[in-house]
């Protein structure tokens, strides 16, 4: 912007100065939107998201009387743009989009918009179940909100269950690491407190008790163990193993192996003194469901290895093999024209996820450049990586460019004749 007082044009002599109120021109003016995202009590929960939007002006100034004239405003872009709030976890924003801002004016205010995160209302719940059966014998639920420690103590009703004659096998609760309210509103959280009438096994990864034995030799009341504990006790793994491969039968990701084991145990009800001999029992006797892994490119044969339930003791190993096969994929060129960006053609070339793409951009140039039009640019030709992507999802996209040619006309040298080449050569 210039100056008062400074010469118009420093080259000429006769040139006047600029008259005062050049001091005042604005022809330049900013528009900010900022979006901030605050927790309840005001500390930062995301990075503040800022737009802002560039406007400018001719003036133009009467040498003579100083007056100053503007022409409108002008602006590439008048609109600030919607902006999605981002998810915290556990915390729910009272805007879930702060909206777009059309037609915006030069001089306008800064807009702030303030976006806050509350807390989500959680649930928890405690459940008492009987080991036999997993039956739940009853239940306490607890409220509170994301992140807070949850209020509540499992040994009031541990100790009125242990009265009635259970033991106590696993308090999920106390033994938690994390006794806070989680941060998914969705999905109560759960915690299991396991108790099971007072029966005693015979484990067969430890010494086997002899009949008339304490079972408890540091209790004077214990009952003893009775004679059929003399039996002989087995065990056995079985395991699935899922194998991925491609094509060829070369290895495509690391084998995923699962084993299952079994125990046949003795249980002793030490209230009756009845003995239940099991067959073969197994914490799992399933085959989890496995998802298949994915790799770019390629589709497997089996999108999942589906769970295996009921498996016994004494079963063959299982083998599952998963293939992948490479993707179809389809490659676009498209040959455009640069006055106006203007689409002219394109070619469509298909293959597989990683193979060249055979194609070539020469002869359609050639044509396109004895219709008048000349190549801007190859983008085809040019491109570092012709082979076809890993993404099936999208269509990948080169684009030629051309322009219509222009040829000028010297006076100064004979007239062209209609229907002759331009360049004979």
């Amino acid at each position: 912007k210039p100056n008062p007082d400074q010469p118009v044009d420093p080259k000429d002599p006769d040139t006047p100065k600029w008259p005062d109120p050049v001091k005042d021109v604005v022809n330049k003016d900013d528009v900010t939107r900022t979006v901030k995202y605050v927790y309840e009590d005001g500390s930062k929960a995301k990075d503040d998201v800022t737009e802002t939007l560039h406007f400018k002006r001719f003036a133009y100034v009467n040498l003579v009387t100083g007056h100053i004239d503007y022409r409108e405003w002008t602006t590439s872009d008048d609109t600030f743009n919607a902006v999605k709030s981002p998810v915290i976890t556990g915390y729910t924003a009272n805007k879930l989009v702060v909206p777009e801002v059309k037609g915006v004016k030069a001089g306008a205010e800064d807009i702030v918009e303030v976006v806050t995160y509350v807390k989500d209302a959680q649930k928890a719940i405690i459940k008492y179940v009987n080991e036999k059966g997993n039956v739940e014998l009853d239940r306490d639920v607890v409220n509170g909100k994301s992140g807070e420690a949850i209020d509540y103590s499992t040994d009031g009703k541990i100790s009125a269950f242990k009265r009635k004659g259970y033991e106590l096998v696993n308090d999920g609760f106390t033994n938690s690491v994390n006794k806070k309210y989680d941060f998914d509103a969705k999905v109560d959280q759960e915690f299991f407190v396991t108790l099971r009438e007072r029966i005693e096994p015979i484990d067969p990864d430890k010494p086997k008790p002899n009949p008339d034995q304490p079972v408890d030799p540091k209790d004077p009341d214990t009952p003893k163990w009775p004679d059929p504990v003399k039996d002989v006790v087995n065990k056995d793994d079985v395991t699935r193993t899922i194998h991925y491969v491609y094509e060829d039968g070369s290895k495509a990701k690391d084998d995923v192996t699962e084993t299952l084991h079994f125990k046949r145990f003795a249980y002793v009800n030490l209230v009756t003194g009845h003995v239940d001999y099991r067959p073969w029992t197994s914490e799992d006797t399933t085959f989890d469901t496995v998802l298949t892994p994915k790799i770019q490119g390629y589709t497997a044969d089996k999108d999942v290895v589906p769970a295996v339930t009921g498996v016994e003791a004494t079963a063959p190993d299982f083998e599952v093999t998963v293939t992948y096969v490479r993707d179809a994929q389809k490659a676009i060129i498209k040959y455009v024209n640069e006055k106006g960006n203007t689409e002219l053609s394109r070619d469509q070339v298909v293959g597989k996820s990683g193979e060249a793409i055979d194609y070539s951009t020469a002869d359609k140039i050639a044509a396109y450049k004895r219709k008048g039009y000349e190549l801007v640019s190859d983008g085809f030709t040019s491109a570092a990586n012709k082979n076809f992507d890993f993404d099936k999802a999208f269509d990948q996209e080169f684009t030629v460019t051309l322009r219509e040619r222009i040829e000028p006309i010297d006076p100064d040298k004979p007239k062209p004749n209609p229907d002759q080449p331009v360049d004979p050569k």
